[in-house]
């Protein structure tokens, strides 16, 4: 048989700005946020794991780097791997899924028994003989390393879950529903039924340490059955009542482990089953535990992984992930500003949360606001203003950036969610909700006016605003309305589409679509005139969930995401589709667009990114802003420019509310570096912002960084840290300069060597940054000094490549 790499997708973990191009990939969690199912050691620090969607991560260094594969190009999950010895594994999963290794895992080749049930466990006895378990009552024999099998009447009709073989003559297995252990010691041939006293409900897994004792994870109350006469007789200890044992592994006729599915604690036994005591790994359920020497390494839910190397006293993550709780909103500012909103998904936690990252996904930070419910919508109206809705009918709103927040006293009461708020400036703004309604204000918040909302009772999952005028809200049973008029009357709108409605992007004014879902027709609608009517669109078939993600690349290109992580995308507006490899199996709930990059989030934490375009529509260099006579002089500089229409100057007073004071033409599409001015002639008394809203052809836009000049203040010399730091292969300097002056910005290597000039020029008073592109440098430290006048300051800047 010919060999196929089992490394079909190799894709190193790096930065998101290494990523292969028009692929997704995790930023949260790391390596992966699909689910493990199990894992094995080839030393203590040697670790494969396996788990959905043939997931194969693995790590020489205990997790300090990961390599990720996929073991099979059909995406099936892996749910069982039996390391016969240190070259030889099987591993089995969904769909048939039978994978096999010679080399220790450097390679493999698929394997056909013949069925495409599930399969669940597998079991060897040497490298020729073995068993695997499956759906249906499947159990399955090899004599010939998997070459061929034979179907084994076990006498069951339910799923087989869990399998030991203790000797070559001696085979035990145990499934669900019937809570059936049977036992076989003619090699399979025929099979007699263990009694276990009190056992009514599944059965998870069964482990043997000799021909005596024995054990079973049930989800009979929280129970684990045991033996010590080789099964005549079982006894029973309830490990916690309020968990389902999944999984049961002892190490001698004292140690073992039991986890569940209900969270990541761990439970320790050290006299047989007698008792167990519980140590938490994280929030996850825990599915596997393998050991090697004095290394133990737990796998689970959502990507997560755990060593332990104290007797499963104390787990370490070797993962990174800044939460697996549910992230509903992921919303980019620029390509580098960003935020993630989300919390639980069960009133358990009471947690609603908010992230923010400054450096384009690298790294996020909490930002230490707790909603106590799941959050739902988030709308930015302006710099500092934003507002959160949550479930329990909340609104929360911030003044000052996220710092503080303010629960805002609205109409609405009840356990249900907003799913949805979004405003059109600081004041005029809409929300949405579980049970139909629809709320507006027009001061900010502080007060809400119930309006009557055209979907009755039925639920509206998404609404999107054009501006304080024009709104579209979406939601079940088919509905779809618009106002033009700020909510006083709503049309409904034709979507030729059946279903619920959970999903709605646009692209621009024009260009939008609804998604949701429905078993007996399409449900893609699509819009070309602002969605005044729609046409109907069909995905492909294997969309079989919810779908709440979509998002848009240009006006005939979007992806639809759904709530088994399939994703599909479509270049000519929907009639035809193409779906690359799975990344994620989890649930998406959202997926949105910045500049280059489209994201991603959903449940368990996943968060996801895709570097859809290599082409920078407009590469702004520079801007900066001084005070000459009392005015604000505004300068920017672009390296190149694509499709881009011009600049929108944009001013804010104190206020948070940015207004539109001047349009400055672009160069459409030039290579060549382009400077621009211009000065606001309105005098400077107060504290004030500046930024530029730079326009393509087709109405797409992005944002500029936000300059402020202070009149009363004033200023002083200052070299800011660059960022991001460490980069590649650009990275933003900040300067400011006190008073008029010539200034320059040198770098030099680590011996003081002089290597480039970026900055030398003569500068009014003002807050000024330049993109320095390292192109032609070499990995490594460097630094950075600005000299003006008598003011001189270096800093330190790292370059990685």
């Amino acid at each position: 048989m010919k060999l196929l790499k089992l490394f079909l997708f190799f894709v190193l973990i790096t930065s998101i700005h290494a990523q292969e191009l028009g692929k997704w990939n995790w930023n949260n969690p790391k390596p992966t946020g699909n689910t493990l199912q199990t894992s094995v050691l080839l030393n203590e620090n040697n670790i494969v794991a396996f788990g959905e969607g043939a997931t194969m991560i693995t790590t020489t260094n205990s997790g300090l780097n990961w390599e990720t594969t996929s073991i099979d190009s059909l995406g099936r999950t892996v749910n069982a791997v039996e390391k016969v010895s240190p070259l030889i594994w099987y591993a089995v999963g969904s769909g048939g899924l039978l994978v096999k290794t010679t080399d220790g895992g450097q390679s493999g080749f698929p394997l056909s028994t013949g069925f495409t049930d599930n399969f669940y466990d597998v079991d060897f006895i040497d490298a020729d003989t073995g068993y695997i378990t499956g759906a249906g009552g499947r159990v399955l024999k090899t004599t010939d390393g998997g070459l061929t099998w034979v179907a084994k009447n076990a006498g069951y009709t339910n799923n087989v879950y869990a399998l030991q073989v203790r000797a070559a003559n001696d085979v035990w297995v145990a499934n669900s529903s019937t809570s059936a252990v049977k036992r076989s010691t003619d090699y399979g041939e025929t099979w007699t039924t263990v009694a276990v006293s009190g056992l009514t409900q599944t059965i998870w897994d069964i482990c043997w340490i000799d021909d005596q004792r024995g054990w079973l994870a049930t989800q009979n109350g929280g129970r684990v059955y045991y033996t010590t006469d080789g099964g005549t007789t079982w006894s029973n200890t309830i490990v916690n009542n309020l968990i389902v044992p999944n999984f049961v592994l002892f190490l001698d006729a004292n140690t073992g482990f039991v986890t569940n599915n209900n969270n990541g604690t761990i439970y320790k036994s050290t006299d047989g089953g007698l008792t167990y005591t519980g140590y938490a790994t994280g929030t996850e359920p825990i599915y596997n535990i393998s050991v090697f020497g004095s290394a133990l390494v737990a796998t689970g839910r959502y990507g997560s992984i755990y060593k332990s190397t104290d007797a499963g006293v104390t787990w370490v993550p070797l993962m990174n992930a800044i939460t697996q709780k549910t992230f509903r909103r992921v919303k980019f500012v620029t390509e580098d500003l960003g935020y993630l909103l989300g919390g639980s998904s069960t009133t358990a936690d009471s947690l609603g949360l908010i992230f923010k990252t400054t450096d384009g996904g690298a790294t996020w930070s909490d930002m230490g606001a707790n909603f106590k419910f799941l959050a739902y919508g988030l709308s930015m109206p302006s710099a500092s203003t934003w507002f959160v809705s949550t479930g329990r009918n909340r609104i929360y709103k911030t003044t000052d950036a996220g710092t503080t927040w303010e629960w805002l006293s609205q109409p609405l009461f009840g356990t249900t969610a907003i799913n949805e708020v979004a405003f059109a400036d600081t004041l005029t703004g809409f929300a949405v909700t579980n049970s139909g309604r629809i709320i507006k204000t027009t001061n900010g918040g502080t007060s809400w006016d119930s309006l009557a909302s055209p979907h009755g009772t039925t639920a509206i999952y998404a609404m999107h605003l054009f501006n304080a005028n024009k709104v579209i809200t979406v939601g079940g049973s088919a509905k779809a309305y618009m106002t033009t008029d700020g909510g006083a009357n709503w049309t409904a709108l034709t979507t030729n589409i059946p279903g619920n409605y959970f999903g709605l992007s646009f692209y621009n004014e024009n260009h939008g679509v609804i998604v949701g879902y429905s078993s007996s027709a399409n449900f893609v609608a699509r819009t070309t005139d602002g969605g005044f009517t729609w046409t109907a669109y069909t995905p492909p078939a294997n969309h079989t969930i919810s779908n709440y993600g979509v998002v848009f690349e240009d006006t005939t290109t979007f992806w639809l995401l759904d709530q088994n992580g399939t994703m599909s995308r479509t270049t000519d507006g929907g009639n035809t589709w193409v779906q690359p490899f799975p990344t994620s199996f989890n649930g998406i709930f959202y997926a949105t667009k910045i500049d280059r990059y489209l994201w991603a989030a959903g449940t368990g934490g996943t968060v996801l990114v895709n570097k859809w375009s290599s082409i920078i529509p407009v590469e702004l260099t520079s801007f900066s802003a001084s005070i000459v006579d009392g005015k604000a002089s505004l300068k920017w500089t672009t390296a190149s420019e694509t499709n881009n229409r011009g600049f929108e100057v944009q001013r804010s007073i104190g206020d948070g509310q940015w207004s539109a004071i001047a349009f400055i033409d672009g160069a459409g599409n030039s290579l060549e570096r382009n400077s621009y001015a211009f000065t606001d002639n309105q005098l400077l008394t107060v504290k004030t912002a500046y930024r530029i809203k730079q326009i393509d052809y087709d109405g797409t836009s992005s944002y500029s960084n936000v300059v402020e000049l202070d009149p009363v203040a004033g200023m002083s010399f200052g070299l800011g840290q660059n960022y991001p730091n460490p980069f590649n292969p650009s990275t933003k300097i900040f300067y400011e300069v006190g008073t008029p002056s010539d200034v320059t910005i040198k770098l030099y290597d680590v011996l003081g060597n002089e290597v480039r000039t970026i900055v030398s020029a003569p500068h009014l008073q003002g807050k000024y940054y330049i993109q320095f592109d390292a192109e032609g440098l070499s990995s490594g430290t460097y630094f950075y000094r600005m000299d003006a006048g008598k003011f001189s300051q270096t800093r330190k800047l790292n370059l990685i490549k």
